[in-house]
């Protein structure tokens, strides 16, 4: 966690609208100039892309959204995406799955973006 007053620093040194004060996997969600994107503990961006939203990283991805928040997909420590495929929604990842919609259906997806079929049938 980062406390008010380091956040009102780096608020002020790099021009950042808002911060917010936790780290996931050593980096934190930021925006600027209607944009967001994670920067490191030294108040400096981790990577150059800029997206509508950006989510917390866990499991080593985080969720973002493109082209007013119509499309989303993960991505890296680095900014970059996962995988090619983009959704109409993603949710955070947890025990190597995330939640994802596309042509208004919600299912599974792994880390490389692929659909999980679920091993469920219907009665």
């Amino acid at each position: 966690m980062i406390n008010e007053e380091d956040i009102k620093k780096i608020e002020k040194k790099f021009g950042y609208d808002c911060i917010a004060n936790f780290f996931y996997e050593g980096l934190a969600r930021v925006s600027k100039d209607n944009k967001r994107f994670h920067i490191n503990h030294n108040g400096k961006p981790a990577y150059k892309e800029r997206y509508d939203d950006v989510g917390n990283f866990y499991e080593g991805l985080a969720r973002v959204s493109i082209d007013n928040y119509s499309k989303g997909f993960h991505i890296d420590h680095n900014g970059k995406p996962a995988y090619e495929e983009r959704y109409e929604l993603v949710m955070d990842f947890y025990e190597g799955l995330a939640r994802a919609r596309k042509d208004t259906k919600f299912f599974h997806i792994d880390y490389n973006g692929k659909r999980i079929e679920s091993s469920l049938k219907k009665s």
